[in-house]
């Protein structure tokens, strides 16, 4: 709850751009997923939880992310995320085999510099 009356209209309108920023890259640019598919997808940032959030929603089978902070791995579990991956205490490529059963994933969705 917000300290001023109507914090909750700007909290909401807060979540509006990396949510959109995230639609438009998953399913508008990358062609979305069908139910069923692995995703990965590399930082816990606000777009990466959108990301999150927009991914579940849209069916995604093993929705794994990477991010190294503790606190942001936790907001991603309430957000849908199935698995967390701690790039800087586990080897990331092998975590994801593990996870699905030797497949990998259909998309991996991150800033380009971490691609």
């Amino acid at each position: 709850k917000g300290k001023y009356s109507g914090d909750q209209i700007f909290l909401a309108g807060s979540l509006v751009e990396p949510t959109s920023v995230a639609f438009n890259a998953v399913i508008e640019r990358g062609g979305g997923i069908r139910p069923g598919d692995n995703v990965v997808i590399l930082g816990g940032g606000p777009i990466g939880l959108a990301a999150v959030a927009v991914l579940k929603r849209a069916g995604a089978a093993k929705l794994i992310l990477s991010e190294p902070s503790e606190s942001r791995a936790k907001l991603a579990k309430k957000m849908g995320a199935d698995h967390i991956v701690n790039p800087l205490k586990e080897n990331f490529t092998e975590s994801v085999l593990k996870l699905t059963n030797g497949l990998g994933a259909k998309l991996y969705l991150g800033n380009r510099d971490l691609l």
